[in-house]
């Protein structure tokens, strides 16, 4: 057994052994879990376990307030973050989104759901409202998505590898090699007969 955190006077509080391919950690502090007693070494472990168990897909930065969903399906995963912070309307949290080949800065605004879409080497990255991101697809040479909503609204493309442009049916911004924009003005219903396909060449 490996001692992880002893007391001022040396004893074990916190012991690691292992069990076949695991570890198991056993408490030995006398004190409910939850007692502030216990605050900083919680937070301690807390930071171990999540250094040693990094999920492959997670957020890093101003996430106190942040609530991170990951759903699965057959083309991906679609990644929901919501900033639970209301003290003030409309406030923005800075995280960065890590994937296997993606480091994505987002603000995440109070307000809206911040929306990433991730499939392959590519995210495309949206707020609800105002838009609906649905059907990415990737290729060796192309990646396409379909779009509704209402209003304004900017979509975000990530890709690790090298991508180029354009758009007859809105505006377009190419940040970067790996980071277009598309501005869109759905108008102001809905706009479900509209639904946008766009392909970017790369």
């Amino acid at each position: 057994a490996q001692v992880l955190a002893a007391d001022q006077d040396g004893r074990p509080v916190l012991v690691e052994n292992r069990v076949g391919q695991g570890k198991v950690w056993m408490l030995t502090a006398g004190e409910y879990w939850g007692h502030a007693a216990l605050d900083e070494l919680r937070a301690q472990m807390g930071a171990r376990l999540t250094g040693l168990h990094a999920p492959e897909i997670h957020i890093s930065g101003d996430t106190e307030d942040v609530d991170f969903h990951r759903f699965r399906d057959d083309h991906g995963c679609r990644v929901v973050l919501l900033n639970t912070d209301w003290t003030s309307a409309g406030n923005a949290k800075s995280v960065t989104l890590h994937t296997p080949v993606l480091d994505i800065p987002l603000q995440v605004i109070e307000g809206a759901l911040t929306q990433i879409m991730i499939r392959d080497d590519v995210a495309v990255v949206f707020a609800s409202p105002p838009a609906l991101v649905s059907a990415l697809t990737v290729d060796p040479n192309a990646i396409s998505f379909q779009a509704g909503g209402t209003g304004q609204s900017q979509i975000r493309l990530f890709s690790r590898r090298g991508i180029a442009c354009a758009s007859e049916s809105c505006s377009v911004h190419v940040i970067n090699d790996n980071q277009v924009v598309f501005d869109i003005d759905f108008g102001p219903t809905w706009n479900t007969r509209g639904i946008e396909q766009y392909t970017i060449s790369r």
